[in-house]
């Protein structure tokens, strides 16, 4: 079997429907695997409904060229696999991140950005929240900022950021992240911190709160 037939073999096992030729050509493709993908229930893993979908768009994408190959099919599904029946022993840094990125309330509309392997979400309010895995340190990396977009008033702006840079660090901070950068100026504030994976797999409910108190603390 082809990646292709893998793809639409995985789309019937969670969509219990026989997918109808060309299907996957059209405009609500990616709304129909990940509607699908939605349904799963019955693990603890909150990030496993859309990495499968991922999946599976990937297996069936227009051309060829762009598809995933079959060990890579092969080796998410091993990963989700593990992650469902053990994720207390989850050690991969890039589903850690997107665990801790699926938790989190202020993070729940994520997109996943292939590019940078990294949990992505910038809401209309002006932060941002980038969630990634480094595994050659084995740490969990994490970004909050925010930037203008306009529609405040500069030097208040300004006032208002240096107020709320320190708690958003503290917050971290009382969090158990090491906050490694705290950026200010121009309307803007940006902060970086990150965690073990290991503090991470153990503390999977604990820290998406931690970035939910941090990004509420930018709210205007």
């Amino acid at each position: 079997m082809d990646s292709f037939g893998l793809g639409m073999t995985l789309f019937y096992l969670c969509s219990g429907k026989d997918p109808y030729p060309g299907q996957h050509t059209g405009v609500q493709w990616r709304g129909d695997v990940h509607q699908a993908t939605s349904a799963i229930t019955g693990t603890t893993w909150q990030s496993l409904p859309r990495r499968y979908a991922r999946c599976v768009v990937g297996a069936t994408a227009e051309g060829q060229l762009a598809r995933i190959d079959v060990p890579a099919i092969h080796d998410e599904m091993s990963r989700l696999r593990a992650a469902h029946l053990d994720p207390e022993q989850v050690t991969d840094t890039e589903l850690l991140a997107e665990g801790i990125a699926a938790r989190s309330e202020a993070m729940r509309n994520y997109e996943w950005d292939a590019d940078t392997s990294s949990a992505f979400y910038a809401p209309p309010t002006g932060v941002v929240y980038q969630l990634q895995g480094d595994e050659s340190k084995a740490r969990i990396l994490l970004d909050i900022s925010f930037t203008s977009r306009g529609q405040h008033d500069r030097s208040n702006l300004t006032k208002y950021l240096n107020s709320k840079g320190p708690g958003v660090v503290g917050a971290l901070r009382k969090g158990k992240w090491h906050v490694t950068d705290e950026q200010h100026g121009q309307g803007q504030l940006k902060v970086s911190a990150w965690i073990d994976a290991d503090q991470a797999r153990q503390g999977l409910d604990r820290f998406p709160r931690t970035v939910d108190v941090a990004g509420d603390l930018l709210r205007f």
